[in-house]
């Protein structure tokens, strides 16, 4: 066979056909059979042998396939403006001389020079049929067989006349051998310019370098025709007889009534490539001065034939011959790679391209448009060898995904063509083949695809083949009974990772019969899940990997654990948990419960329905089975962190600390022995909540006590040193408080996050780290006020120099001194910080401003006046805002603090006017007043005064009804009480004394029933800080009047003062108001206390004065 097979390449390559083309570049005989003789592996005898039988046999018959697709553009003949055309063609043998009608301009159309290679011409026996749409017509022109023709043989024409007196009006199709079937006619398309025909035409070939296809178009005219005029003439004799009877009936046509001429092409064989050529030609005329418009679309290809009485569609010999030219030139190929990878592995690919080379691809190029053999069966045939050569692993699986795509391609555009049983038998056969080698390779996938990239662009191309074979309609097509491909990718899936399991189980016996061997299990199910979510699972994008996975070894690895736990008499359910509770067992167990929470963590990744598979693996819990040790572990583990903190203060060395670290080493060891304190619980998981209470609570005790200690080492660390004495120097040794004042605040964060690591809930555990959190609290408190201390000296001068300087000098001129001194300090603070410590420190420096403020407003106010405290404000509000930094510095909050508020309204008071001060205070009396009436339950230790106040026309109406427990201020026990009535503020009311009622004497609840009437406008009413003063004084004739109480009331709440509507009860004041009497309980009031000072001002004194005697004592 393989001798056979080696014939037929050197036949092949000896009657080679077409021109070279892009794709099939030109190659020599001689080079195309040295690479045959190569791939074959023959020697020179056998050569010689060979090519002497291939060259003994019979050359192939030449055929010119032409496909007329349709025109465009032509000439209208017809007086509708249309015409009716229909093509003529036939071949030309001999260098004919006539107008080449040229082709458009496109790369399509670029024809290379022609091969040498020659045929002989042979009749063709097939023809296309008449139309059969038109019954009123009969054929114009009948097929006749004859002899097959040779050069210088004449022969004649073959035709059929139309009844002349029949007029039809649909055309029939011209489909007529003439002359001997050298002469083709196509279809009339009635009534176009732009016909479209789509219909084939075979041509036997003498002389391929020679013979030219001649094409005309002419308009049908129903009356004469040029097939009438075909028909007229004698036979046609000699080589140049079809030029010259092309040229007779262009002489007939002229005269009469006949066709009309639309055009003509010239295509010569030789210019037509192997692979054959479509495209557009434009329409010559038969001189030049011919007017010839419009184009025609061809399609040409050549083929052979071969007279072995077979018929012509059987080309499965052929066939089965490509198939095995591939497999020759693929195992030529691949063993040539393997040489040259070996030779030079540092440069060539680890795999094939699956390429081959072009002497390769013209040979089987050449076979295939010699044997008649699609492109679809060559697809095929290049799949079925490929798919062959899988187990070679030179051959990457995107050779094959490139192969079936090209496959996919090919098939739906020859849909209409569909391939034999024996074809596509075979393809099933080999589409079969890969599928099970390829869930075979599935199935192994954790030995044959290693996580490297290489394997990993293999398994991912040998999905996408998969994939692409489920939807392919040939695979449907040559297998339709085959399963779901993507099922049978899941039950690979599913069978590998139980081979897997089975073989781990298989080659070591300990893994199911001893805890550690379990463990080790665990873990390496541990490590293969993890692959399997880090890498399959996303190369196997069209199947969920992981889960299929997960979902077997969770059930294998239960099972194993059940069986283990039940048969060595270890029990779940903790019943047998007493006599494991030694350290000898409980370790084991321990290390085993580690491995089994690690495969929880898992369930993340799964699915809500494989949930319940994650929670039968929790209940494999190991926990009772350790209780014991546990506790002792956790007493064990607390003396060792308290001994690993002091040894880590006592190692601590400020010197080796990186200039980008802002903390020791000391701090980072007892954060990291927390942290592995709380990783430990994490990953014991315990199952029950109660039951581990006192585990919790023993490890945040084991991590309160371990940073107290540490707080309470670097506190002392920082003492020793000298930093809290008073002769300590900002110069010395600063950078290593600093340092240790990160320390504190760094260790003071991670307790921050303690309760959201171990998800403490109970109040006990809050408690402990809240002591330890305060504890932390006040050492920073302590030291970064301290720092702040250190810096009050220039502080003091600097504000002292702000508060005294000229009244001339701005605000702004006067505080840069001090904003100066506390950039420089913050400057220095900032870069050796942590945030949180830095921000503290602010805080500090910031108490030591206001505190010097404050004393700075403290002194001598009496003698100051209302500018100076102008200034004092300015620089408060400077100094807030330079400490905020627009929100990069301190936050509001934290900068309004209290201490904050006090100096802020110290010195708001002092740089207001008296009357605004007396405004202030009486404002304030009003909403201690409204605060009275607005609780929910009334004491009146000063009696209540009983009033009704309405406005009525410009006029403010004052009732003063009675009073009762008015306080007794007599010897007697009674008072001789009166009231007095005035509007507030005075400078609001200019015209509006002060009125009083009758004296009542000897009476704790007097009746007075008075009215009083004041002149004011809406206007002044509704002021904000509008108001009626009500005093109740009791009366004494040899001394002052004693003050019994005093009442305020809003005149916005007044009936016809009020916006809101008021109701029939307190329309005219009928409602009357009950005013709870009140005392000034605050004797260091702070209004009183700066007018007081104001020595200067006499209203000022006499309002203090005043307000003094009302004071309660």
């Amino acid at each position: 066979q393989m001798e056979q097979l080696y014939v037929e390449v050197l036949y092949t390559i000896r009657h080679k056909l077409g021109a070279h083309s892009a794709k099939y570049p030109h190659h020599f005989k001689e080079d195309l059979v040295h690479y045959a003789q190569t791939a074959f592996g023959v020697g020179q005898e056998y050569h010689r042998r060979c090519n002497a039988i291939a060259s003994e046999e019979k050359p192939p018959i030449v055929v010119l396939n032409v496909t007329v697709i349709e025109a465009e553009g032509l000439e209208a003949k017809d007086p509708n403006g249309f015409s009716d055309p229909y093509c003529m063609l036939g071949i030309q043998p001999g260098c004919c001389s006539g107008n080449r009608g040229s082709a458009d301009q496109s790369p399509q159309q670029l024809i290379q020079p022609p091969p040498d290679v020659t045929g002989s011409n042979e009749e063709l026996t097939s023809s296309l049929p008449s139309s059969s749409n038109d019954q009123r017509r009969d054929s114009l022109v009948a097929m006749m067989p004859i002899e097959r023709l040779k050069k210088h043989s004449s022969f004649r024409l073959s035709f059929k006349r139309k009844d002349p007196g029949v007029v039809t009006s649909n055309r029939d199709s011209l489909h007529a051998a003439l002359p001997a079937k050298f002469i083709r006619a196509t279809s009339v398309k009635g009534a176009t310019l732009n016909p479209k025909w789509n219909e084939k035409f075979r041509f036997d070939i003498d002389d391929v370098c020679s013979d030219t296809l001649h094409l005309d178009i002419w308009d049908h005219d129903d009356e004469y025709s040029v097939l009438d005029a075909v028909s007229k003439l004698n036979e046609v004799r000699g080589v140049k007889g079809l030029g010259r009877f092309f040229k007779q009936i262009a002489q007939s046509a002229r005269s009469g009534t006949q066709d009309d001429f639309l055009g003509c092409v010239n295509i010569p064989l030789q210019e037509i490539p192997s692979t054959g050529v479509e495209c557009w030609y434009k329409l010559g005329g038969r001189s030049q001065r011919s007017t010839i418009q419009g184009r025609i679309h061809l399609k040409l290809w050549l083929s052979t034939r071969e007279d072995l009485g077979t018929s012509e569609e059987d080309n499965w010999t052929e066939i089965k011959q490509q198939e095995k030219l591939h497999c020759v030139f693929i195992d030529f190929e691949v063993s040539r790679f393997k040489v040259s990878w070996t030779t030079f592995i540092k440069t060539s690919p680890s795999q094939w391209t699956g390429e081959l080379s072009q002497a390769a691809l013209t040979i089987l190029h050449q076979h295939a448009i010699q044997g008649d053999v699609t492109v679809l069966q060559s697809n095929v045939v290049r799949w079925i060898a490929y798919a062959g050569k899988l187990p070679d692993k030179s051959l990457h699986f995107s050779v094959l995904y490139r192969i079936l795509n090209e496959l996919d391609h090919q098939w739906s555009s020859f849909s209409m063509e569909p391939l034999s049983r024996e074809e596509e038998d075979a393809l099933a056969e080999s589409f079969t083949a890969f599928i099970d080698y390829s869930l075979s390779c599935l199935r192994k996938i954790r030995y044959l695809f290693s996580p490297r990239l290489s394997n990993s662009s293999k398994l991912e191309y040998l999905l996408k083949c998969l994939m692409q074979l489920d939807v392919m309609r040939a695979f449907r097509r040559c297998c339709p009974f085959h399963k779901e491909i993507r099922g049978e990718i899941v039950v690979a899936i599913r069978k590998g990772a139980a081979e897997w399991f089975t073989f781990e189980l298989q080659s070591d016996a300990n893994l199911v019969t001893t805890i550690n061997g379990l463990t080790v299990l665990t873990n390496r199910v541990y490590a293969d899940l993890t692959r399997s979510l880090q890498i399959y699972d996303d190369v196997i994008g069209n199947v969920s990997y992981f889960n299929i996975v997960y979902k077997s070894h969770m059930k294998m690895v239960s099972l194993s654990v059940v069986e283990y736990l039940t048969d060595g008499g270890i029990s779940t359910d903790g019943g047998n948990g007493a006599e494991l509770g030694s350290a000898e067992n409980a370790a084991p167990i321990f290390e085993l419960n580690i491995a089994l929470q690690d495969l929880q963590k898992f369930q993340d990744h799964v699915p809500p329905e494989e949930l319940p598979l994650s929670h039968q693996m929790a209940a494999l819990n190991c926990h009772d089975c350790f209780r014991v040790v546990l506790e002792q572990w956790l007493i064990v583990a607390r003396s060792k962190a308290l001994n690993r903190v002091r040894s880590a203060v006592e190692l601590d060395s400020f010197t080796s600390v990186e200039p980008y670290l802002k903390h020791s080493t000391s701090a980072i060891d007892t954060t990291s022995c927390f942290y592995q304190v709380c990783d430990f619980w994490k990953q014991l998981s315990w199952p029950e909540v109660v039951s581990s209470y006192p585990f919790v609570y023993s490890l945040v005790e084991m991590i309160t006590a371990s940073a107290i200690v540490y707080a309470d080492l670097i506190f002392l660390r920082i003492q020793t040193h000298g930093f809290f004495s008073e002769d300590w120097k900002m110069t010395a040794v600063v950078e290593e408080v600093y340092v240790n004042l990160n320390n504190l605040q760094h260790v003071k964060n991670a307790l921050a996050s303690i309760p959201q690591t171990l998800n403490v809930a109970a109040i006990a555990f809050h408690s402990l780290l809240e002591t330890a959190r305060d504890h932390y609290e006040n050492k920073l408190l302590r030291v970064a006020g301290c720092l702040a201390e250190k810096m009050r000296s220039e502080m003091k001068k600097n504000i002292f120099h702000l508060a005294w300087s000229p009244d001339s000098l701005p605000a702004n001129e006067a505080a840069a001194p001090l904003l100066d001194c506390l950039d420089h300090i913050l400057l220095d603070l900032q870069p050796n910080l942590l945030p949180d410590a830095f921000h503290r420190c602010v805080a500090a420096i910031w108490d030591v401003l206001l505190v010097e403020l404050w004393a700075q407003a403290e002194v001598s106010s009496g003698d100051k006046f209302c500018k100076f405290y102008d200034r004092l404000h300015s620089a408060l509000q400077m100094l807030l805002n330079f400490l905020h930094a627009e929100g990069k510095g301190l936050s509001l909050e934290a900068l309004k603090c209290p201490t904050y508020q006090r100096v802020e309204e110290k010195i708001s008071l002092h740089k207001a006017r008296t009357e605004q001060l007396i405004d202030l205070y009486h404002v304030g009396r009003l909403s201690q007043q409204q605060q009275l009436h607005g609780s929910g339950t009334i004491e009146a230790p000063y009696g209540v005064l009983n009033i009704r106040v309405y406005f009525h026309h410009d006029s403010l109406s004052v009732e003063i009804l009675s009073a009762r427990d008015v306080i007794p201020l007599d010897p007697n026990g009674l008072s001789d009480p009166f009231v007095i009535v005035e509007l507030l503020p005075r400078r609001l009311f200019p015209n509006c004394g002060e009125q009083q009622t009758t004296v009542k004497r000897r009476t704790l609840y007097p009746v007075f029933d008075e009215c009083f009437e004041f002149p004011v406008t809406l206007e002044q009413c509704r002021q904000d800080t509008a108001m009626l003063l009500f005093t109740v004084m009791d009366y004494d004739v040899l001394t002052a009047n004693d003050f019994a109480g005093e009442a305020l009331l809003s005149l916005n709440t007044v009936p016809g003062v009020a916006a809101a509507p008021q109701g029939l009860d307190t329309f005219h004041g009928l409602k009357q108001i009950d005013l709870v009497l009140m005392h000034q309980p605050n004797k260091h009031h702070p209004i009183l206390s700066v007018l007081e000072s104001r020595l200067w001002d006499r209203t000022a004194q006499d309002f203090a004065k005043k307000q003094r005697e009302r004071v309660v004592s």
